[in-house]
């Protein structure tokens, strides 16, 4: 397990980015109480899914406004068409962790 932000870092409805020396930036994003993690590159544009919005489960691209679900990684509006890398979060002791397989 990886550590990556103290709990309360991520409030309800809040994205944070999170990059690591030697593997690609993930994006958190904590809805209805959960925290999830996908890749924080856009299949389609290569751009920062940090920059863009979002909306319950779904993140919108700043690019072309396509969209992935959070708890998939899966494309939900075109022009995107591959999955983003989903990964899974936990908590411990107040820290969230991103689970490594």
């Amino acid at each position: 397990m990886r550590p990556l932000c103290p709990e309360a870092d991520l409030g309800e409805g809040q994205m944070r980015r999170i990059a690591f020396p030697n593997r690609g930036a993930i994006l958190l994003c904590r809805v209805q109480g959960q925290v999830f993690a996908i890749d924080d590159r856009c299949s389609h544009g290569k751009v920062f899914l940090s920059r863009g919005k979002l909306d319950g489960f779904t993140v919108i691209c700043p690019a072309h406004f396509g969209s992935f679900d959070l708890r998939t990684g899966a494309p939900v509006a075109p022009p995107c068409v591959d999955r983003v890398g989903c990964y899974r979060v936990s908590e411990s002791e107040g820290t969230l962790f991103l689970e490594e397989e």
